[in-house]
């Protein structure tokens, strides 16, 4: 909040005092041309006054001349350095142009001058706030509140603080409050916004940041708040333009270097977004998940070396590592019995990992593995409930912190602790930090090592992970004997015939996410394409439609000699079913590389169209190869890129073959150990049991194995 009023000691001049009196009023009531006309009018008498100074200097800062203003105010401070309110407003200006750590340093400043300045201590919340030192903003917030009981801007920055803890219930009274005391304040819409992006609904979240920035155009904060919430709707364009713009005026990385450099990860764009994901990470109190958003996204660099990679997983474990023992199951070490197997996922819901977990959690033998499952998920649906059927018991998480849930792992007495996000959105990887089970592992939901000492394996199999992969892991491999996967679509269309033999010309196509389609895998693609006459490409996901992506993609092409009128970007199906018909404008799926596709690869085989894939060096490259082993389809698998579009140009020749093939996919993959939940039960079964033996011989020898 900014103090436009006139301390006592302007009163010396009754004059100066009456034109100070009128325009502050101006000032106050929002007329902020009449405002500046006193002010200046008042300089005009007393050239040096400190008062009209720093008024003035709030007019410049509000009209968008934050540098203009910001000398004006430290004139005022050097006339008269002891005013904590001059200092206060310095702060707001500072804190408007993204200088977060000069703000609060000028807020401190005015509270040592007067501790009893309401305004000091609430805009301080608000900048420790925008830094992530939420401890830190709630007692600053209270702190004004003891003072000023109704202050509406420190009961918002409270709201924020508290969001920034993930005490969401708690911000939700003194946030109400502040919308009903001042409705028209920025900073009441700013926090709102956090709310409703710490609730994932990201329409309402976008709305209330444009109403923020509808009352506060320069407001840098909202601008980045809008900024996220377009980037969690994939409308990447308008987000990378908030960001940039937000990080070119803030003088300290912060969360918007990471997000900005996400969003050019998510446009394919490494080489921009990499330099900036770790300037967003090289800064001290970055939150565990946004650390983890940058090792995901190293999953789709295609030049970085595997050890590398372990190295940057490594580094977060050590930098969020917490020292606590694993607890003494309940019933001992006892190596037959049956086991209490906690799953722990964000995505017990309509997502992707569910077409691969529910028929493992459907297979496993309730007389040798208990189910208990820990959703942390916001929004139940459908699929939510299904999971809640499967399981023999269920615990809501979301909302409630590591620690918190890591009590109950412990409470619930579980043996063996699966985590099913790894350093995906929305992980739980915290929980396991404090080693609430005696044996932790990773499947399923990150093609990647977690980094961390303290999960102790990862299921995997041999086509994905081959013997000399232990290198580039922290845990321990299991390797299935098959696929690590089992597949089970629920619901899906028919299988139409291959459009080339309506259309005359063969349709490549590729639904993975835009991010794994790297300028190299677009590069490829544009061979193909000049080696297929007339053939085309169709490319779809969430964010293809955006025009930061349809750029980079139809000038890489262009540059490759692929025209534009060959490549088309479909846009996000409202349903599933709708998605699935695409694959009829499809003859061929080009699978991404280094980062392979995995239910777009088993979605497109379902409908009939063959994919080819490029093996690589680790397991996201290796997916491709596992699954299409696993059906029998060895003749789209490629060792290196000249076979790759040998085997997409080989397919495109022969077009009754590719009718052949459309029509035999569903019914192979039907028969194969793809679709083999049971057998996939079995030997994930005999995995944890040997697991669980090997470390209850460790106990019972008084030895950690």
């Amino acid at each position: 909040m900014i103090d436009a009023s006139v301390p006592t000691a302007a009163k010396a001049d009754p004059f100066l005092a009456s034109l100070l009196l009128e325009a502050s009023a101006a000032h106050r009531a929002g007329d902020l041309d009449l405002a500046e006309q006193g002010y200046r009018q008042a300089l005009g008498i007393v050239p040096d006054d400190p008062n009209a100074l720093q008024l003035l200097g709030l007019i410049l800062g509000s009209k968008g001349r934050l540098s203009a203003g910001r000398s004006l105010i430290e004139r005022a401070i050097r006339k008269t350095p002891g005013c904590a309110f001059f200092h206060s407003n310095l702060g707001n200006l500072l804190q408007r142009d993204g200088k977060i750590m000069a703000a609060i340093e000028a807020y401190r400043q005015a509270i040592r001058l007067d501790p009893e300045v309401a305004d000091a201590h609430a805009n301080l919340a608000g900048a420790l706030t925008a830094a992530s030192l939420f401890v830190g903003a709630e007692i600053s917030a209270e702190r004004a509140l003891s003072i000023a009981p109704y202050h509406p801007i420190a009961l918002a920055n409270l709201a924020g603080a508290l969001i920034g803890q993930l005490r969401f219930d708690d911000a939700a009274k003194p946030l109400d409050a502040a919308r009903r005391l001042a409705p028209q304040l920025p900073e009441v819409w700013l926090n709102t916004g956090h709310q409703r992006m710490a609730e994932a609904d990201f329409i309402d979240a976008e709305a209330s940041f444009r109403k923020a920035l509808e009352l506060a155009p320069l407001l840098l904060e909202a601008k980045k708040g809008l900024a996220f919430a377009l980037a969690r709707r994939s409308m990447l364009d308008e987000a990378r333009q908030l960001l940039e713009a937000y990080v070119q005026a803030s003088d300290q990385p912060s969360n918007a270097h990471s997000m900005l450099g996400h969003i050019f990860m998510l446009a394919g764009n490494q080489e921009t977004g990499l330099p900036l994901l770790r300037t967003g990470i090289g800064r001290t109190g970055v939150p565990p998940h946004e650390h983890s958003t940058y090792l995901f996204d190293l999953n789709y660099c295609p030049d970085l070396d595997p050890a590398t990679v372990l190295h940057e997983h490594r580094q977060w474990s050590d930098r969020y590592r917490l020292e606590s023992p694993a607890p003494e199951p309940r019933c001992g070490p006892l190596p037959d019995r049956r086991l209490r197997v906690g799953f722990v996922s964000p995505d017990f819901r309509a997502h992707s990992v569910s077409f691969f977990l529910k028929p493992l959690l459907q297979a496993l033998d309730p007389q040798r593995i208990e189910v208990v499952c820990y959703s942390s998920v916001r929004d139940a649906d459908r699929i939510t409930l299904a999971f809640r059927q499967i399981a023999s018991e269920w615990q809501e998480i979301w909302g409630i912190g590591d620690a918190d849930v890591a009590q109950m792992v412990r409470d619930d007495a579980i043996d063996v602790l699966i985590d099913l996000g790894g350093h995906s959105a929305d992980n739980r990887l915290g929980v396991f930090r404090y080693r609430p089970a005696p044996l932790q592992l990773s499947y399923l939901g990150y093609p990647n090592t977690t980094g961390m000492d303290a999960i102790d394996a990862r299921l995997v199999d041999r086509w994905t992970d081959p013997a000399g992969a232990e290198s580039h892991a922290s845990e321990r491999l299991l390797r299935l004997d098959r696929c690590f996967l089992a597949y089970r679509p629920e619901i899906y269309p028919a299988i139409a015939e291959p459009p080339c033999l309506e259309n005359g010309f063969i349709s490549f196509g590729s639904f993975n996410n835009i991010a794994k389609i790297n300028d190299h895998v677009l590069s490829v693609w544009a061979s193909i394409l000049q080696s297929v006459p007339a053939s085309r490409l169709i490319l779809k996901h969430d964010a293809s439609a955006d025009p930061m992506i349809r750029k980079r993609i139809e000038s890489v092409c262009s540059e490759n000699g692929v025209d534009s009128s060959r490549i088309s970007l479909l846009d996000r199906a409202p349903d599933l079913i709708t998605h699935l018909e695409c694959y009829r404008q499809i003859d061929i799926a080009l699978d991404s590389f280094p980062y392979n596709g995995t239910t777009t690869t088993c979605e497109a085989l379902w409908m009939g169209v063959p994919v080819v894939t490029l093996t690589g060096k680790v397991h996201a490259g290796r997916v491709g190869t596992s699954l299409l082993t696993a059906i029998g389809f060895d003749a789209g698998i490629a060792t290196d890129v000249g076979d790759y579009c040998q085997t997409a140009i080989t397919l495109a020749a022969n077009p009754p073959m590719l009718r052949t093939i459309r029509h035999l996919l569903r019914d192979s993959m039907s028969h194969s150990s793809l679709f083999d939940a049971d057998g996939l039960a079995r030997e994930f079964e005999s995995e944890l049991r040997e697991l669980w033996q090997v470390w209850c011989a460790g106990r019972t020898e008084g030895q950690l194995s």
